[in-house]
C-alpha cells in the first residue's frame, strides 16, 4: 500500500476505525511472534536442561525466610520466564512460609501453598509486624490458622497479636485435628480443653508461656521438648504436680524439660512414696524453677540419666529466708542426694541478700556482675583466700587519677561492714612489702572520697596486725575499726621463735 493511501487523522471515521482494528491485530500477532522468539531464546539457556524437580529444589534454596520481611525472592523465581513461573506455581512447599507483613501476599501464598505443610510464625522478634498493625494482623493469622489441618509449625507469641481482640477467636480454632503439626509455641492463651481434638501424632515440641493448659491430653505422649513458663491449669491455679508427673510418665521420648513457676504441690494427699514415678531415659536437659518443696517432690518422682544437664532456680517456701548465702547450703543438702549426676547450674534470687561470705578467690567480673549492684547487701566477710578478689572489686569503678573527670561508679554502694579474717597485712607481692595493707587502705580511702565509705571494718585473726602501724591509719578511712587485738604469725615464724628460745636465750 502506497503511503498516500494509508489512513491518517484526516481520514473518515469509518476508515480510521478499520485501521485501528487492523493495527491491533498486527500488534497482537507481533507480540505472539516476539513471545515465541523469547521462548526459543530461553530454551537455548543451559538451565533449561534441568528438570522441574531440580528447579524446585533450587527455588527452595533461593527463598528468603519470611521473618526478614523480604519478598524480592518471589520475583527471582517466578517473574523471569513462563517456564520458571510454571515450575514455581506447581511447587506448593515454596509458598509455605506465610509473610504476615503483607496481607495480600499472605492470602496469595495461602492459596498457592495448597495442602503443603505451613509455617505460621508470629513472634515479637519479627520486627516488621508493626507495619501491618494490630487491626490487620489478627484476621490474616486467623485465615492461616483455619488451615490447621496442614500446619507444621505454629508460633503465636507476638505482643501485637496477643493484645488483639481477635486473638481469642484464633485460639478457639485449635480444637480441630492437627495431623501435621510438629512444633507449637503460644503465649498468653486459654487453650481449648480438647486441644487439637486429641489428634497431633507428630507433635514433638510444646512451648507455652502464661497459658491455661491441661497437661494430661494424649497429644503430649510423643513430645521431645516441653517448656512451660508461668502456666496454670484450665480451672485457674498452677498445675497440680501429681498430674504433671502422671503426664511425664507417658513422655518416654522427652529430651528437654523446662518447667518454670507452673507447678503447685498443694492438693497432693498421697504419701510421696506412693506417687507415680516418671522414667525419662532420653532426657538431656532439665530446668526447674519453682518452690523448693516442689523441686524436691519433682526430683523424687522422675528418673533420668546421669548425663542430664540439671538447672535449678528455686524460690524459698518462706519469703525472706534468703538473707544470706547459706541458702546455697540448704539447696545442696536437699537436692544433692536426689540428683544422679552433677548439678550444672543453680540459679538463685540474690536480690534480697544482705550478707555475703567469700572464702575463696572469685573473678572481678563475677563479683561485679552478680553481686556488685545488689541493693540490700550491707555486709561482706572475706577469708584470706579472697583477699585480692575483695580488694579489687571494692576498688572497681574508682578513679585512679586525681585529674580524672569521669564520675566514679563503685560497686557495692550499699556496703557498710567489711569483715576480714586471716589476712596477712605484711604480705609481699611483686617485691613490695605490706601490699595487703597498702591496697586495703588506698581502696577504703577512695571509697570515702567518692561518697561510699564503709561504716565498720572488722579485723579477726589476721597476721602481723599492729595498732600503730596499721589499725590507726585505717581509722582515717573507716570510722569504726574493730580489731580482736591478736597479732598472729605464720607457722614458719613460730618455728623460728621456738628455735631461738631453745638455744637458751630469753627476752
Amino acid at each position: 500500500m502506497d503511503n498516500s493511501e494509508l489512513p491518517t487523522a484526516f481520514s473518515s471515521l469509518a476508515v480510521r476505525e478499520a485501521a485501528y482494528s487492523q493495527l491491533q491485530d498486527e500488534m497482537a500477532a507481533a507480540e505472539l511472534t516476539l513471545l515465541s522468539c523469547r521462548r526459543r531464546h530461553n530454551n537455548l539457556s543451559l538451565i533449561f536442561r534441568l528438570p522441574p524437580e531440580i528447579l524446585a529444589v533450587i527455588f527452595e534454596l533461593v527463598r528468603v525466610p519470611q521473618y526478614t520481611g523480604n519478598l524480592r525472592w518471589i520475583g527471582t523465581v517466578s517473574h523471569i520466564c513462563s517456564r520458571l513461573r510454571h515450575v514455581a506455581l506447581q511447587c506448593p512447599s515454596l509458598w509455605s512460609d506465610i509473610p504476615f507483613n503483607y496481607r495480600e501476599w499472605a492470602q496469595e501464598m495461602l492459596a498457592r501453598s495448597k495442602m503443603a505443610p505451613l509455617n505460621v510464625i508470629v513472634r515479637d522478634e519479627l520486627r516488621y509486624y508493626t507495619r501491618l498493625g494490630k487491626s490487620r494482623l489478627a484476621p490474616v493469622v486467623k485465615a492461616a490458622v483455619l488451615e490447621l489441618s496442614h500446619i507444621k509449625n505454629l508460633h503465636l507469641s507476638s505482643a501485637d497479636l496477643v493484645g488483639d481482640a481477635g486473638y481469642k477467636e484464633i485460639i478457639e480454632l485449635l480444637d480441630a485435628p492437627a495431623p501435621f503439626l510438629e512444633t507449637i509455641d503460644i503465649t498468653n492463651a486459654n487453650l481449648p480443653v480438647n486441644l487439637f481434638a486429641g489428634v497431633s501424632p507428630h507433635l514433638s515440641s510444646l512451648v507455652l508461656s502464661t497459658c491455661a493448659f491441661d497437661v494430661r491430653p494424649p497429644i503430649v505422649a510423643n513430645l521431645q521438648t516441653l517448656r512451660l513458663y508461668q502456666c496454670h491449669a484450665p480451672t485457674d491455679g498452677k498445675i497440680p504436680i501429681d498430674h504433671f508427673i502422671s503426664a511425664l510418665s507417658t513422655m518416654t521420648r522427652l529430651t528437654t524439660l523446662h518447667v518454670i513457676d507452673s507447678l503447685d504441690h498443694r492438693g497432693v494427699t498421697a504419701h510421696p512414696s506412693a506417687q507415680q514415678v516418671a522414667e525419662l531415659p532420653h532426657l538431656t536437659e532439665l530446668s526447674i524453677g519453682t518452690l523448693v518443696s516442689n523441686c524436691i517432690f519433682l526430683l523424687d518422682h522422675i528418673v533420668y540419666p546421669s548425663f542430664t544437664r540439671v538447672s535449678v532456680k528455686y524460690q524459698t517456701d518462706v519469703p525472706g529466708t534468703n538473707d544470706n548465702i547459706s541458702v546455697v547450703r540448704r539447696l545442696a543438702e536437699k537436692l544433692g542426694s536426689r540428683v544422679p549426676g552433677p548439678i550444672r547450674s543453680v540459679e538463685l534470687d540474690v536480690q534480697g541478700i544482705r550478707t555475703l561470705t567469700l572464702d575463696r578467690p572469685f573473678s572481678l567480673k563475677l563479683l561485679k556482675t552478680h553481686f556488685g549492684q545488689l541493693g540490700h547487701l550491707t555486709t561482706i566477710f572475706a577469708g584470706n583466700r579472697a583477699t585480692t578478689s575483695v580488694i579489687s572489686v571494692l576498688a572497681d569503678g574508682l578513679s585512679r587519677k586525681k585529674s580524672a573527670t569521669r564520675a566514679a561508679k563503685p560497686s557495692f554502694r550499699t556496703l557498710e561492714t567489711l569483715g576480714i579474717e586471716g589476712w596477712d597485712f605484711e604480705e609481699t607481692r611483686h617485691g613490695f612489702e605490706n601490699m595487703v595493707f597498702r591496697e586495703l587502705k588506698t581502696c577504703l580511702a577512695k571509697r570515702k572520697k567518692v561518697g561510699v565509705p564503709l561504716a565498720r571494718l572488722i579485723i579477726d585473726e589476721c597476721f602481723h596486725v599492729d595498732e600503730v602501724l596499721y589499725v590507726e591509719p585505717l581509722r582515717t578511712a573507716v570510722g569504726d575499726v574493730q580489731w580482736d587485738g591478736e597479732t598472729n604469725y605464720t607457722e614458719l615464724e613460730y618455728d623460728d621463735e621456738d628455735d631461738f628460745n631453745s638455744d637458751g636465750y630469753s627476752f
